[in-house]
């Protein structure tokens, strides 16, 4: 836990020296989707994570928990990008509504983090394989590798693009499947699923820009699973203190499923140097 308070001020350092710069940003929607080499992207945020349930004797029970994210990703050379993240939650109930997948901004692909308190660390590798000045497109792969077993491994393989709409909006759409592999007494479970987010931003003035999201999902069934659907649905908004972006997004993290109320807050910061 001795890295969290270290990003936390590193990142508000750079807000902080930063503020006063003057210079005119760069709108959101105009960035590009892969960091140019030797750039560095630090990331972190809160999530609050809300579920009401009714017990047996028509009562509601209401649960509460929070996380915490944190993310770096550096640009290669080449249109290629790699980064690492983080989670971690605070209380009992942030693990079982893994609280800190909400604080991750505007992303919606979280997988395999687990229910512990330290979530399995995410490795990924972003590549662009198209660069027009309205479109890119490319393919990105993301490994949650198993330091705590529950999930054993999974992995996450997308096509993504995102369309840019003069300097007013951007889309982000990717095709992605994901395969995850669970260890139960019996034998070792590989369970695919695929998913479908999208993404809309647009700049509402030259700092502050809006996001609506949405992420569809589905994971196949198993011996001892059942198939399942997911959709994620979020509104956000973020405003640029150059070079760092400061947002607040609201999730309906499972608006399929019987924790239909589950929901999520966050809060982050994300600098790029």
């Amino acid at each position: 836990m001795i890295v969290g308070p270290g990003i936390w001020m590193t990142l508000l350092s750079i807000a902080i020296g930063s503020a006063g710069a003057g210079s005119a940003p760069e709108r959101w929607v105009d960035d590009e989707q892969v960091l140019a080499a030797r750039r560095v992207r630090l990331s972190a945020g809160v999530g609050a994570v809300r579920v009401a349930t009714q017990t047996l004797t028509n009562q509601t029970r209401a649960f509460t928990g929070t996380g915490l994210s944190f993310a770096e990703a550096v640009g290669l050379g080449h249109d290629l990008e790699v980064g690492v993240r983080f989670g971690f939650t605070t209380d009992a109930a942030g693990r079982g509504l893994r609280a800190d997948e909400v604080g991750r901004g505007f992303e919606t692909e979280t997988f395999g983090t687990g229910l512990s308190a330290a979530a399995n660390p995410e490795m990924r590798l972003r590549w662009r394989a198209l660069r027009w000045p309205s479109l890119e497109a490319g393919l990105e792969n993301r490994v949650v590798l198993p330091v705590v077993l529950d999930p054993s491994l999974t992995e996450w393989v997308a096509a993504w693009t995102s369309v840019h709409f003069g300097h007013v909006g951007r889309l982000d759409v990717a095709v992605e499947g994901i395969l995850g592999w669970s260890t139960f007494a019996a034998a070792n479970v590989l369970q695919p699923g695929f998913g479908l987010p999208v993404a809309f931003f647009a700049n509402v003035t030259p700092a502050a820009f809006v996001g609506i999201m949405a992420s569809a999902r589905y994971f196949g069934p198993t011996d001892y699973t059942h198939g399942h659907a997911r959709l994620i649905t979020g509104l956000g908004f973020g405003y640029r203190l150059p070079p760092c972006d400061v947002t607040l997004t609201a999730f309906l993290l499972d608006t399929l499923t019987e924790f239909k109320d589950r929901a999520g807050l966050g809060i982050g910061l994300s600098c790029t140097m």
